[in-house]
């Protein structure tokens, strides 16, 4: 399932790599995808919409298992995470 989730969170990342930014996948865990987004899209004003409708969309349409998807956004929430 992992492996799955990081290849759609690399095209995801690739289609929003066009406007400078990028998704980056951090973990999996009790059916929640947790990932970062930055460059570009950590400033842009659409960025909760791109969020919503591109990233977790098409994640929890293509990967119905998935309960939530929830946008990390720096190294101390990953931390906190990892715990």
């Amino acid at each position: 399932m992992e492996e799955i989730i990081r290849k759609l969170v690399a095209q995801i990342s690739d289609y929003v790599k066009q406007d400078g930014g990028f998704v980056e996948y951090i973990k999996y865990e009790d059916n929640i995808v947790y990932v970062n987004m930055g460059g570009a899209c950590a400033s842009c004003h659409s960025l909760q919409d791109t969020f919503n409708v591109v990233v977790k969309g098409v994640l929890m349409d293509q990967i119905p298992e998935i309960k939530d998807v929830v946008q990390v956004e720096d190294e101390l929430t990953w931390d906190f995470l990892e715990e």
